[in-house]
């Protein structure tokens, strides 16, 4: 997790401040972003292979060219699938920036594979999952219940 923005495009241009206050409207809409033609190939490629459930065609072309050996594994014992859990973290005032802040910080310091969802508002609740996630240890429940209040923190 970093504090500076990410950011994907093709094409940058930077705006200044003298563009901004000298510029006049032409009454025209703006076109939509466009993207460039590899991708769109790559997407749709990946979208079919997805669909269809084939492997991409790079890799088809070079398990066709070699003739696979048939060979007998011992069978492997797999782990029954844990659900993830989830760990939703409700803030009555949206507005109280000290106590996000200090939920981001602890989040930050124990980073994990547990997603985290925020919980806004106290009457018209808004739920959103967060771009990073927490390893759910007792210390950071513990910390996160300390900052926020018992009833505020759950891991479900």
């Amino acid at each position: 997790m970093g504090n500076e923005s990410k950011l994907i495009a093709d094409d940058i241009i930077a705006i200044t401040d003298n563009d901004i206050n000298g510029y006049e409207s032409t009454g025209r809409k703006m076109d939509a972003p466009k993207i460039s033609s590899a991708v769109k190939k790559e997407r749709r490629e990946a979208y079919r292979n997805q669909k269809n459930g084939a492997s991409p065609k790079s890799a088809v072309k070079n398990d066709a060219a070699k003739p696979q050996p048939k060979t007998h594994s011992a069978p492997v014992n797999v782990a029954p699938e844990i659900p993830a859990s989830k760990l939703f973290v409700y803030i009555k005032d949206p507005n109280d920036h000290s106590r996000l802040v200090k939920m981001k910080s602890v989040c930050g310091e124990n980073a994990g594979t547990t997603d985290v969802v925020l919980v806004l508002g106290e009457k018209e609740k808004s739920a959103m999952r967060l771009p990073f996630k927490v390893d759910a240890n007792d210390n950071l429940l513990s910390q996160l219940k300390n900052t926020l209040g018992e009833e505020c923190v759950v891991l479900k």
